[in-house]
C-alpha cells in the first residue's frame, strides 16, 4: 500500500489510523498500536522540522509493506530537511528520564525520536540526493500466555 500528501498535522490522524487499520491484521493490536504512534512521532517530527513553518507543507510518501512473517515494514520518504545524525543517534538510547511530577521541566524537544526507537522493533535512516528515508519494522507481540 502506498500513500502520498503534503505532510500537513491536520492529516496526520488520518494517515497513522489507516496504517493501524491494515496493519493489526498482521501484527496484531499492540504493535499495530504502537507503530501508530511511532508513526505519528515522525509524520510530526517531518511536519515540523523536515518542512518548517515558511516552507508550506511538503510531499511525504509512505509505503506499507506486510510481510509473511508476521512483520510490517513502513517507509516514510521526504524531501524535506534531515535529521541530523546525532539526533538520531541519540534518540537510540531512547527517552529521558524526567520528573512525571515536574511537567514544567519537561523538556520542550528531542524526545520524539527517542519515542520511536522504544516502540519500534527495527529503525533505519539515510538521506542521499535530498531524499530521506526511515524504515519501520514492526513485528507482532507474543499472545499472552
Amino acid at each position: 500500500m502506498d500513500w502520498s500528501l503534503p505532510c500537513e498535522f491536520s492529516r496526520i490522524a488520518e494517515l497513522t489510523t489507516a496504517v493501524r487499520q491494515a496493519t493489526e491484521p498482521v501484527i496484531g493490536s499492540e504493535a499495530s498500536e504502537m507503530l501508530e504512534m511511532a508513526l505519528a512521532e515522525a509524520l510530526n517530527n517531518i511536519a515540523e522540522h523536515g518542512y518548517p513553518e515558511g516552507s508550506g507543507p511538503g510531499p511525504v510518501t509512505l509505503h506499507l509493506e506486510p510481510e509473511a512473517t508476521h512483520a510490517v515494514t513502513v517507509t516514510l520518504e521526504d524531501r524535506g530537511r534531515p535529521i541530523p545524525t546525532a539526533a538520531f543517534e541519540a534518540g537510540q538510547d531512547g527517552v529521558a528520564e524526567f520528573d512525571p511530577d515536574r511537567i514544567e521541566a519537561l523538556p520542550e524537544g528531542g524526545m520524539g525520536l527517542g519515542l520511536i526507537h522504544m516502540l519500534i522493533d527495527e529503525i533505519s535512516y539515510s538521506s542521499q540526493g535530498g531524499c530521506n528515508r526511515l524504515v519501520l519494522r514492526q513485528h507482532r507481540r507474543a499472545a499472552p500466555a
